[in-house]
């Protein structure tokens, strides 16, 4: 595919997952965009910009995005009202220990400031967008449809694109100044998915390693803030299909936890397109479902160390010491 740096393995369920080999290899380096995209040759940006145009198109006129648009318009409306009947901060949402403006200024929404006109809470203006993974798209065709995806659905659910937040270690510098130009914002910090959100904020992660989406929960293990998240990547229903419950329990913890109160609504299935979103859902967290468990699962929870997991699938930040106060 185009020089793609994926491997793709067969599931026990026949399906296809692509697993990042080059991720789990360099990760000790802690290699970052920047450096490594001085290292790259010259692309012709271009024509790179060119076929993620025509990757855009050819995915307007599919039924994959007929049927897709229609299950995110639904996921979206029902999610969009539980914003709106719920207070956007209450004191009494503090976790134990936490100040309001304890979380650094580089992981805050709120810099990311809404223009005048936009609307009130609720409004998609306001919302926010975090992107994990997307991948070497100006070689691989997977990584150029899902951001293709990406972009069609900021455009759907009228998300502003400067307020979409992108990284992926392995991005060249010539991908961030494409990404740039698109008007979407680079981020050059690895937060191995450990970003603490403050306003309604969705995160498109497709095909990215399971520990990312439990840094993710972790970060945000409370009512108030997990029910202004809303997921776009790897069924959760799949991860726990595919893996034995104790090793679910003891690596990721906070997938675990939290399956009964998400949920999930499966991509559509299309021959086509099966490599680019396969096992894809989105998932969302109503706040009913998190408040019917006891009080005691939001005390104060334990950074995952995954110190006893094999193939962590993602790059650790090694420069951070991987160590955040919180969540």
């Amino acid at each position: 595919m185009e020089g793609c740096p994926w491997q793709t393995v067969s599931s026990k369920k026949g399906t296809k997952k692509r697993i990042n080999k080059i991720r789990t290899e360099i990760g000790g380096e802690g290699t970052t965009s920047w450096e490594s995209g001085c290292q790259d040759n010259e692309v012709d940006c271009g024509k790179i910009k060119l076929k993620i145009q025509q990757a855009k198109e050819e995915l307007t006129t599919s039924t994959f995005w007929y049927f897709c648009q229609r299950l995110i318009e639904d996921c979206f409306s029902k999610f969009v009202e539980q914003i709106k009947e719920k207070p956007s901060f209450r004191v009494e949402d503090i976790r134990p220990g936490e100040e309001p403006s304890s979380t650094p200024l580089h992981q805050q929404d709120t810099q990311l400031v809404p223009e005048p006109g936009e609307g009130a809470l609720g409004s998609r203006h306001e919302f926010n967008c975090v992107c994990y993974g997307v991948g070497r798209f100006s070689s691989c065709i997977t990584s150029r449809y899902q951001l293709a995806l990406l972009l069609l659905l900021l455009e759907k659910l009228q998300v502003p694109k400067h307020r979409c937040r992108v990284f992926d270690p392995l991005f060249s510098r010539w991908e961030i100044a494409i990404l740039q130009a698109l008007g979407l914002t680079v981020v050059f910090e690895n937060e191995e998915g450990k970003h603490k959100i403050l306003t309604p904020t969705i995160f498109y992660m497709i095909h990215c390693g399971k520990a990312l989406y439990n840094n993710l929960l972790w970060r945000n293990w409370s009512v108030d803030s997990l029910s202004k998240v809303i997921i776009i990547g790897n069924s959760f229903k799949r991860i726990e299909e595919r893996l034995l419950a104790r090793i679910l329990m003891r690596d990721y913890v906070y997938i675990s936890k939290i399956l009964k109160q998400t949920e999930e609504t499966a991509f559509p299935e299309d021959p086509q397109y099966l490599a680019m979103f396969s096992d894809t859902s989105v998932h969302w967290f109503p706040v009913q479902k998190l408040k019917e468990v006891p009080s005691e699962m939001w005390l104060p929870a334990e950074e995952p160390a995954y110190l006893e997991c094999e193939e962590l699938e993602i790059i650790r930040n090694q420069r951070q010491g991987n160590k955040i106060v919180g969540p």
